[in-house]
């Protein structure tokens, strides 16, 4: 059923009879018109939402909060098949608020690592898009495509697609741009670190494998964002042994479809001129020089250079949240016996995930594998056990997942125009402020953030059309009334609680 509450409804100032008044201030009838949908027939499919004016179909947020203050920022993330395909009603990334509305759906299909950064000075929106027969796997943990790089009118500005010499994929794997999915950062000087894995052949005697055997290399390389240009390009093949690695072979690299993981990579990060490169399979982040020299290593079993750690989970994922000084390339954590308590919904993460400290003291955690993220706050003097102040659920345990989840600032104004449509009330309709109106507008704009009211015109033709009022903008998709006696209807959008329309959607006719 549709979502309505006391705050969201507002009066019209028309009266029983409905009609058309010249009266731009008067408050339009509204509502949030966001529909649950519940598969009851496949208890694997996580609810979805609905919309009228658009065929969007973002997962149902379980959300649960304590009241305390919570970062100003909207969800960023991915919803992404931990399991069946059919788990989730729509694989695609998304932008949402922390109360469950959406923002933002993208291109239906696979994307990963969706999230906001900063290119030549002016916020951008990124991530990775499977393509060709690639695309990005749930099993063997990589894909191939391209990164797609989206300005604040949501229009690509740029395709990042790296094709490194002598390059090779799986059997039967093709595709034109060789970026993976696990790392896509813009650099401070406007390049992008990429990661991509290549097939080649490698010596797996060390791990009890094949001579002539097969290993998926995961490549760390800078590339130019607007020509594709390899600026840095590390292989781990080149400057590890593969007996370092902590991941079983189990059969593994006896031919080119199954090449052998040894080193898994994770993420990439500039440090002044050098480059941080986190392993999963060995348990390792290594800061590596642009002549590919190691530095330094720390890893999850004996400390590496920095000697032992604190007791824990020896793998690492992603290294991110290791905050190197540029000055003097040493490590800043936030606390090696620093713990996290568990949010209600239980979760238990297994592979993928996130960890970002907020400008305002909270942290934000994504449980990869386990469709849940969690806003913590602030860690007290002397404390060392983070409380949750917010967590949502978007899926199945395992069955959904979700590579990284942010929560960040992003303000948008897309360059389409906001879509309108007008049907016939439902016989179960509750907008109750109605009248007698036979007619309902739904309108929506994908990706805008500022909207905060529709201006709503109607007439008796399409070039008679007046200002009726407005509709405050209440969730992704708004319901409002329709006279009984306008034949054409438009809306306009305003943000920011102002007065003038920035962007106007196509005039539909009422009835037709």
């Amino acid at each position: 059923m549709a979502s309505f509450s006391l705050i969201s409804l507002y009066l019209l100032q028309l009266g029983s009879a409905a009609s058309i008044p010249a009266t731009p201030n008067a408050i339009v009838c509204a509502a949030d018109s966001r529909y649950i949908t519940n598969n009851n027939s496949d208890s694997t499919v996580w609810p979805w939402q609905t919309y009228k004016s658009s065929d969007a179909q973002p997962p149902m947020l379980q959300t649960d909060r304590t009241g305390e203050a919570l970062f100003d920022g909207l969800l960023v993330f991915d919803v992404a098949p931990g399991g069946p395909a059919t788990a989730a009603k729509q694989i695609s990334p998304y932008i949402m608020t922390d109360t469950g509305d959406l923002v933002w759906s993208g291109p239906v299909g696979p994307s990963y690592n969706v999230r906001v950064q900063e290119y030549n000075g002016a916020r951008v929106l990124t991530y990775f898009s499977g393509e060709g027969t690639a695309g990005a796997s749930a099993v063997v943990g990589h894909g191939y495509g391209e990164i797609v790089v989206r300005d604040t009118s949501y229009n690509i500005i740029a395709t990042v697609c790296p094709q490194f010499k002598n390059f090779t994929m799986e059997t039967g794997v093709t595709a034109k741009c060789h970026s993976d999915l696990h790392e896509s950062f813009i650099t401070s000087r406007n390049t992008m670190l990429v990661s991509a894995y290549n097939t080649t052949r490698a010596d797996l005697t060390s791990v009890g494998g094949p001579k002539d055997g097969w290993i998926l290399d995961s490549i760390a390389a800078e590339v130019n964002i607007t020509t594709g240009e390899v600026l840095f390009q590390w292989s781990p093949l080149a400057h590890l042994p593969i007996n370092g690695s902590h991941y079983p072979l189990a059969g593994q690299g006896v031919n080119q479809s199954i090449p052998y993981d040894f080193f898994h990579i994770n993420s990439i990060q500039l440090v002044g001129e050098n480059y941080l490169i986190n392993s999963r399979h060995y348990w390792t982040t290594f800061l590596v020089n642009p002549q590919g020299k190691i530095l330094w290593e720390i890893n999850g079993l004996d400390g590496g250079d920095f000697g032992e750690l604190p007791e824990g989970p020896g793998e690492t994922h992603p290294g991110r949240d290791i905050a190197p000084d540029s000055a003097t390339g040493s490590v800043i954590t936030s606390g090696p016996h620093n713990q996290f308590d568990r949010p209600s919904t239980a979760c238990r993460r297994v592979v993928q995930g996130s960890f970002l400290h907020l400008d305002n003291g909270n942290m934000f955690m994504g449980y990869g594998s386990d469709p849940v993220m969690v806003e913590y706050g602030p860690l007290e003097k002397g404390e060392t056990l983070a409380k949750t102040r917010w967590s949502a659920t978007f899926g199945y345990s395992t069955l959904i997942s979700s590579y990284r989840t942010y929560k960040q600032v992003w303000h948008a104004t897309p360059a389409t125009n906001p879509d309108l449509v007008v049907l016939a009330a439902e016989i179960n309709d509750q907008l109750h402020c109605a009248g007698n109106s036979t007619y309902r507008g739904y309108v929506s704009w994908n990706g805008a953030t500022d909207v905060t009211a529709w201006m709503v015109y109607a007439g008796a033709t399409n070039a008679s059309l007046k200002a009726l009022g407005r509709a405050m903008k209440s969730g992704f998709e708004t319901e409002f009334v329709i006279p009984n006696d306008a034949a054409f209807v438009q809306v306009g959008a305003i943000e920011n609680n102002g007065n003038n329309v920035v962007r106007k959607s196509q005039v539909v006719a009422v009835g037709k």
